[in-house]
């Protein structure tokens, strides 16, 4: 398939048609960055604590 796609090109001239078959053929990142992943989950001592804010048995 990729062999007709090329066959159907118009006839591309010096390094405007390499830019061309670069960006229509180009894989991926340009830059060759992975992207970011999100932190893992923080650890356990890093949770709130949670406390009551009511008094239960307070007169």
């Amino acid at each position: 398939m990729r062999k007709q796609f090329i066959k159907s090109l118009p006839p591309l001239i010096e390094a405007e048609g390499a830019r061309l078959l670069r960006d229509v053929h180009g894989q991926g990142d340009p830059t060759g960055r992975k992207p970011e992943e999100a932190p893992g989950p923080p650890a356990e001592s890093e949770y709130l604590q949670r406390r009551s804010t009511t008094n239960v048995g307070a007169s």
